[in-house]
């Protein structure tokens, strides 16, 4: 099996290279297809470790310990990790990992999903995986990023079209047909990683909620409105559907800008994970999606928060502040022609800089490149790749 996950094309993903694979123990967890397994080994081969691989994803609901030890060593020889795959289920995994790791094993776990499973009150670092990032992309297909001339800057542009289209996730990299992956993936994670919280007779219903999140990236949630049209009676069971599909890695939420906690918490926006989710080709959606998932990696990493802004008379699509100070706030436009619009978002600057202080104002779009000058403050232009290719990301911080 270690044999044939390293046969496998991988990029080495930029998350991966901060684990570090001499502690005990390392968890690794993403939406399913993100590349997770792929990556871990090949990052375990390339630091000359010895590696054993065991599945558990058919494997319910507890493990003989000295078993599966016995067999990973008669396959796999002598090893001093082991990468224990899709452990969710398991009731005695916090065992299993401590009878490794007292045998002098490394272990790293790996999960579909956002919810750590069986480990509950465990401090076991932990690295999140997501689907490429158009950087990560651009390594992929052997696009030269360094090139701005106005060539380089057309490959660019050709290959960010490509990367919305295809999305990030590496089964989809080298098919010569696109295809969307939203249904069968979505379908995949139902099956796979949701199933067993709900009823039988409640899965139809999971899988078209699931889908109708999904096509509402970059839209407020509102419970009333979606147990108004699935039917389902209780806006409790729609809440029990979006903390689900959030949990699987394939739907974000961003929390409204406020002073006060009651104003962050109700009406949050959805995100996807990856562009190919959004089936109907939207590319405001698109373009709001990459920028928020490169923004969601910058914060994590950074310690960095993220919210929107929104009243009655304005809306920021992103505020980026740490240690309660706003750094940066970010508009995004997928058609720089219309004046309107620019006209609406750069209105939405203004009023969010004068409510915090912060002149980091920035307005990404499909394209252009300009500079506006409004009410004594400068609003930058630049296009969405160029930001995505912001490896310091400089432009935020």
């Amino acid at each position: 099996m270690v044999k044939k996950l390293l046969e496998e094309r991988c990029l080495a993903r930029f998350a991966v290279r901060r684990i570090d694979f001499d502690r005990p123990v390392q968890l690794v967890r993403g939406v399913r297809g993100a590349g997770k397994t792929f990556s871990v080994m090949h990052a375990l081969a390339s630091s000359g470790r010895k590696s054993a691989y065991i599945d558990l994803s058919k494997i319910r609901p507890e493990l003989d310990f000295d078993s599966m030890y016995e067999s990973l060593a008669m396959v796999s020889g002598d090893f001093d990790t082991v990468v224990i795959d899709e452990f969710a289920g398991i009731k005695n995994i916090g065992e299993v990992f401590d009878g490794f790791t007292s045998n002098g094993k490394n272990v790293v776990g790996i999960y579909s999903g956002m919810q750590q499973p069986g480990l509950d009150g465990a401090d076991i670092p932990l690295t999140t995986l997501y689907p490429l990032s158009f950087l990560e992309y651009c390594v992929w297909h052997d696009v030269d990023t360094g090139n701005h001339d106005p060539l380089g800057l057309a490959t660019l542009r050709k290959a960010f079209g490509d990367y919305l289209m295809r999305g990030g996730f590496p089964a989809m990299q080298d098919k010569l047909k696109l295809t969307r992956t939203k249904n069968s993936l979505v379908k995949a994670i139902i099956g796979n990683d949701l199933r067993g919280a709900f009823r039988k007779d409640k899965i139809r219903e999971l899988y078209e909620v699931a889908c109708d999140l999904l096509d509402s990236s970059s839209q407020m949630l509102n419970y009333r409105k979606m147990a108004e049209k699935f039917n389902t009676g209780s806006e409790i069971t729609v809440k029990k559907y979006v903390e689900s599909v959030k949990e699987s890695g394939c739907l974000y939420t961003i929390a409204r800008f406020g002073q006060i906690y009651k104003q962050r918490t109700i009406l949050e926006k959805v995100y996807v994970a990856d562009p190919s989710f959004i089936s109907d080709n939207d590319r405001q959606k698109m373009l709001e999606a990459v920028v928020y998932m490169q923004l969601r990696r910058f914060c994590e990493l950074h310690g960095y928060n993220m919210h929107y802004y929104a009243n009655r008379t304005a809306e920021c699509d992103f505020a980026i502040c740490k240690n309660r100070v706003m750094r940066t706030i970010i508009q995004v436009i997928s058609d720089y022609s219309d004046s309107e619009t620019i006209k609406e978002k750069v209105k939405g600057l203004i009023e969010m800089s004068k409510k915090t202080g912060c002149d980091h104002l920035l307005i990404l779009t499909d394209s252009a490149n300009d500079t506006i000058e409004a009410k004594d403050l400068k609003v930058t232009v630049t296009p969405v790749y160029m930001f995505l290719l912001d490896r310091s990301h400089k432009i935020v911080s």
